[in-house]
């Protein structure tokens, strides 16, 4: 299953961070209590999620899509990169693609940039009987 919409995923991964793999190895950025990770706006667009890496303090770019994507995602995320990059002087980010499903050319471009991750989402549900 996919979800109908991105922000549905967005706001179901921000929910439940601490539960997904990226909440182990990443924290959400907040300022004075306030989340700061969820659409961090920058001069050259909205980062889905901004998060900074547990270990070495290194911000991670990270895209969301609901469905397939492509090899031009990856165009998206790099121009992210390079902002934060000149922004906080941060050598060491990195970024994360999470899409419903993966194809050829997203393979190919990835394939090239070691500091990208791509993660496929899946949505499980279940019903059971209300039984007394």
């Amino acid at each position: 299953g996919l979800f109908y919409m991105e922000n549905q995923l967005e706001d179901f991964i921000i929910s439940n961070w601490e539960n997904t793999e990226l909440g182990k190895k990443y924290d959400l950025i907040y300022e004075e209590g306030e989340l700061k990770s969820k659409q961090f706006r920058t001069e050259i667009g909205i980062i889905d999620i901004l998060a900074i890496d547990k270990n070495t303090k290194s911000h991670v770019v990270i895209e969301l899509k609901r469905n397939q994507t492509s090899d031009d995602t990856v165009g998206q995320v790099t121009r992210y990169m390079g902002w934060i990059q000149d922004k906080y002087g941060d050598d060491n980010v990195s970024g994360i693609i999470v899409a419903g499903k993966y194809d050829e050319k997203l393979y190919y471009a990835q394939k090239m940039l070691k500091n990208i991750e791509v993660f496929l989402y899946e949505v499980n549900f279940k019903l059971n009987e209300y039984k007394r």
